[in-house]
Parts: C-alpha cells; sequence; structure tokens
C-alpha cells in the first residue's frame, strides 16, 4: 500500500476517534459544549489534512 494512503487513513481513523469521543461525552454530559466545540475544530483540520492528502495522492496517481 502507497504510504500517502496509509497515512490518509490513519488520519481518518483519527477522525472517527474524536467523533466517537464526543458522541460519547455529549450522550452522558449536557455541560461539554466547550470542549465538543475543540474537538470540532480538532476535526476540521484533521479532515482538512486528510482531504489534502487526497487530493496530492489522486493527482500524483492520475499523471502516472
Amino acid at each position: 500500500m502507497d504510504k500517502r494512503l496509509f497515512d490518509a487513513q490513519l488520519k481518518a481513523a483519527e477522525v472517527q476517534g474524536l467523533l466517537a469521543h464526543i458522541a460519547k461525552n455529549v450522550n452522558y454530559k449536557q455541560d461539554l459544549e466547550e470542549p465538543a466545540t475543540r474537538n470540532i475544530d480538532v476535526i476540521n483540520a484533521t479532515l482538512s489534512e486528510v482531504c489534502q492528502m487526497l487530493e496530492k495522492l489522486n493527482q500524483e496517481l492520475t499523471n502516472q
């Protein structure tokens, strides 16, 4: 497997973990708005990284 694809998959798994963490906490506590907002910001940044990695990989594979 191409290392870049593997790296993108790791980032995607990181996002899944963050989403699971948010879901768990929000289900049990109502006062987590600030931590949830911070986690959402982290998710957005991570998704942006994943998209950039996949775009670059896609361009390189298309040009082969």
